[in-house]
């Protein structure tokens, strides 16, 4: 049951969200979280990279880590949260983004590594990096954000980023009185070897800034107005399981199921697609919960044992014994297997595999195309031209 008494907390990370939907602050408030494996995971990628930016000692591989209350703390007796390894993969991904400052054209003692930004009672956030780039246009505010997961992220109309730069503008201010001229958002997505960027002008972005005071106006005053549209399937929400909004949105405007459907319905029917998997997803997460978690029934629906998981050796040297004991040769107690590419390039970086050596290697590499993808026009990724049968016959 949802509590009213408790503070609305309005953060900048769902931005997104909220300025488009004011009524899901209130529906997810006193909501539990789910499954926060990959909200930890990135917490705690954001933690190391802080330390890095900073020059702080890094915790030592393999170190098993846990989100208690928004703070990382190492692993010390067995808990309900999800454990986190910092892991070999989690500092390569990392270090390409402190290197993005490292090695770029920034004066690493200038970094602000994430400093708390006050806008209003009980509205602030934390921005990963802010930088003041003075450069021949005048001054220029950047923002700058590590997003750790695999969906894609654009700079362009990112509210989030947006906040933090009015919350960087309006500390400045107070501080000095100065005034940016231009601010450049800036996406790091190290998992997807990309950095998306774009610059506005104060005039371009105070629009923005504008329409985001007058939503947490509205929002303390009650207003529970909710909308549905991209940002419920952008944006994490606790809400959407039990949003009849959101279901009519998923639904709505779908051609009616025909032997034969033109261009125009197929477009409409796949523009659909990832609101209805997603509103499927959070019907089932929801009647998994009051199931599993809290004992209650759906009619029309029992719990019975999953598939049962692979077999393991209790232990493997009590095993290893065991067979040792049976006399077996070591190539039939054994399998080995080649290290992958990507282990391989571990090496490299390691200094293990020197350069020409590594050189040699990567001859031997190869990689598959990826397969062709269906996406929105408004999506950046520079379209590809597909050539059909029927093209390659019209050229004989």
């Amino acid at each position: 049951m949802q509590n009213s008494t408790q503070p609305l907390q309005l953060r900048p990370s769902s931005a997104g969200k909220w300025v488009n939907c004011p009524g899901s602050v209130r529906a997810e408030q006193g909501l539990p979280d789910g499954d926060t494996t990959n909200m930890d995971t990135g917490t705690v990628a954001h933690w190391i990279a802080a330390k890095m930016l900073k020059g702080e000692e890094l915790p030592a591989l393999d170190s098993e880590l846990e989100v208690d209350n928004g703070e990382v703390v190492p692993v010390l007796f067995d808990s309900d949260l999800p454990i986190i390894r910092f892991d070999q993969e989690m500092l390569d991904n990392v270090s390409k983004y402190a290197n993005y400052f490292q090695f770029g054209h920034y004066d690493m003692a200038r970094l602000i590594v994430e400093r708390r930004l006050e806008i209003d009672e009980g509205f602030g956030g934390t921005p990963d990096l802010i930088y003041i780039n003075d450069d021949d246009d005048g001054n220029t505010l950047e923002v700058h954000d590590l997003k750790y997961g695999y969906n894609l992220v654009q700079a362009e109309l990112n509210r989030q980023l947006m906040v933090y730069a009015y919350a960087a503008d309006l500390e400045c201010i107070a501080e000095n009185g100065r005034e940016f001229t231009h601010f450049k958002l800036v996406i790091h997505q190290p998992r997807l070897g990309r950095v998306d960027e774009v610059t506005y002008s104060r005039d371009e972005i105070q629009e923005f800034w504008g329409e985001a005071l007058n939503r947490v106006a509205d929002i303390n005053d009650g207003v529970e107005t909710r909308n549905a549209g991209e940002w419920c399937t952008k944006h994490y929400c606790k809400a959407r399981a039990t949003c009849a909004v959101f279901q009519d949105y998923a639904l709505e405007d779908l051609p009616e199921i025909k032997e034969e459907l033109n261009n125009a319905d197929i477009g409409r029917k796949l523009s659909k697609i990832a609101a209805i998997r997603d509103w499927c997803d959070r019907i089932e997460q929801e009647a998994y919960s009051l199931v599993v978690e809290k004992g209650q029934r759906i009619n029309g629906f029992k719990v019975v044992a999953g598939k049962r998981g692979g077999r393991a050796w209790i232990s493997e040297s009590d095993a290893e014994k065991m067979l040792k004991s049976m006399r077996l040769k070591n190539d039939v107690m054994y399998s080995q297997k080649l290290i992958s590419p990507t282990q391989a390039e571990r090496l490299y970086k390691s200094e293990i595999l020197g350069e020409r050596q590594w050189d040699r290697l990567n001859e031997l590499i190869t990689r598959a195309e990826g397969k062709p993808t269906l996406v929105p026009d408004a999506d950046k990724r520079h379209e590809i031209e597909i050539i059909t049968d029927l093209d390659l016959l019209e050229d004989v």
